[in-house]
């Protein structure tokens, strides 16, 4: 979410226990830019459409670039989807 102070990088939470809802909860403040970027075979893209494709990429990267003691600090992971049968 976008704020007067910047990004913030939220989780929302639902419990599986009861009808109460969900909530969010604030996860990182400070974000300078967040970016998802997609590979299938040797090309990255910044966008997925499975209804299109009727598959999962092969690697999904999500970079965060968040301010940190007057530092720009760059987090990433990267996963490989896939589906269980």
């Amino acid at each position: 979410k976008e704020d007067g102070k910047g990004l913030r990088l939220y989780k929302r939470i639902t419990s599986v226990y009861n009808n109460a809802g969900s909530m969010d909860s604030e996860v990182m403040e400070d974000i300078d830019s967040f970016l998802i970027k997609i590979r299938d075979k040797d090309e990255w893209a910044g966008t997925w459409d499975t209804e299109l494709t009727k598959k999962l990429p092969e690697e999904v990267r999500v970079i965060i670039r968040l301010r940190l003691k007057n530092k720009v600090v760059e987090l990433s992971q990267s996963v490989k989807p896939r589906m269980e049968p």
